[in-house]
């Protein structure tokens, strides 16, 4: 019995990334040119995977954040997670910090 090659159930990036060069292209051409992104598709099919790809190939390109916004059911958490945008743009390396914390948090009943 051969092993299954693909990972799955976890994010993927680097060489346990299957490679995705279409969308790679078109997501580097339309945030090249100022344009914003939407991925919408059914769960588990890669969108997470490729995000972190797309960020790790274009580090010296573009500026990125990540947050994972599942798991959330108000707008209210929404807006305190981002609520400190305005308190840490000055410094990225803050906001990045802030932000891991934050998403790092269990949620409050």
């Amino acid at each position: 019995m051969h092993d299954n090659p693909f990972k799955y159930g976890t994010v993927v990036t680097g060489n346990d990334f299957v490679n995705r060069p279409d969308e790679l292209k078109i997501m580097t051409r339309e945030l090249a040119a100022g344009k914003s992104i939407v991925l919408f598709s059914q769960r588990r099919v890669g969108k997470t995977s490729l995000i972190m790809e797309f960020m790790r190939r274009k580090k010296n390109k573009f500026s990125s954040v990540f947050i994972d916004l599942y798991g959330m059911t108000t707008k209210e958490e929404l807006a305190n997670k981002i609520e400190l945008l305005d308190s840490y743009m000055y410094s990225l390396e803050g906001l990045r910090n802030k932000l891991v914390e934050l998403c790092e948090k269990e949620p409050e009943q």
